[in-house]
């Protein structure tokens, strides 16, 4: 699929934003955020987060008057992705559009929205580049190759002024509605650390968080088998188990 440079993408969300018909604000995720920043030389699609679906369907519109054909289903790894709606226009870059959430996970959080710089506005279209700790907490749950380097990428740009304290706060955030977000960063930081010899400082504090899911996902079940909380607590003792372990179980 062709790619498209920042210029192009500027150009493209400029006419779009001439042609809506009320105001939408969109939030900027992925390799287009990564491309208007001086990250990626190209990207080939725009991926956009909304928080109020009239707004999304208002964007939809204005890309359907400007030729954009909507995919009929989606699947692969758009469907992993939970992409709300998929456009595809000939000659032109494609939009991944979202609905409040992303990788049927991470939520477009009150903290992930003041984080986010305005990019411009145009026309009566507003558009926000998340930030590079949100974008890569969303990269850090894909399973897709490429997302590992973009991650090592953001790394790089910002150094040791990212700020992993916001991110940390997020993953604490998020992980009430997404248990297993943990545990998933973790395994994403492991095989940044592998690849690009990036550490970062809030690894340790990533494993306990999804050792502790393990253990509370284990609890569950034994509860599910019909045991009482009393007996499961005894039989995850008597795997090796700590009692400060257990004491935290929910």
């Amino acid at each position: 699929m062709k790619q498209f440079t920042s210029k192009e993408l500027l150009e493209e969300l400029r006419e779009v934003g001439e042609s809506l018909s009320t105001r939408v604000t969109a939030y900027l995720i992925g390799g287009c955020s990564m491309s208007l920043r001086g990250l990626k030389d190209s990207t080939k699609d725009v991926d956009l987060v909304f928080a109020d679906k009239q707004e999304l369907n208002a964007f939809s519109e204005a890309l359907e008057a400007r030729g954009y054909e909507k995919y009929l289903e989606v699947n692969g790894e758009y469907e992993q992705l939970g992409t709300e709606v998929i456009y595809r226009k000939k000659g032109a870059a494609g939009f991944d559009l979202f609905l409040k959430t992303v990788c049927r996970a991470l939520r477009l959080s009150k903290g992930m929205r003041k984080r986010a710089k305005l990019l411009g506005e145009t026309g009566k279209l507003a558009v926000f580049l998340c930030s590079e700790e949100d974008v890569f907490l969303f990269k850090s749950i894909t399973e897709r190759p490429q997302d590992v380097d973009d991650m090592a990428a953001l790394l790089e740009s910002k150094r040791e002024e990212f700020d992993w304290e916001a991110f940390k706060k997020e993953v604490e955030e998020q992980s009430r509605d997404y248990p297993n977000l943990s545990i998933l960063a973790s395994n994403k930081l492991s095989e940044l650390k592998e690849k690009h010899e990036l550490k970062a400082p809030i690894e340790s504090w990533l494993i306990k968080e999804g050792e502790k899911t393990i253990l509370q996902d284990a609890f569950n079940q034994r509860l599910e088998q019909g045991m009482t909380r009393e007996q499961a607590l005894n039989e995850l003792k008597k795997r090796g188990f700590s009692q400060k372990e257990l004491s935290k179980i929910k």
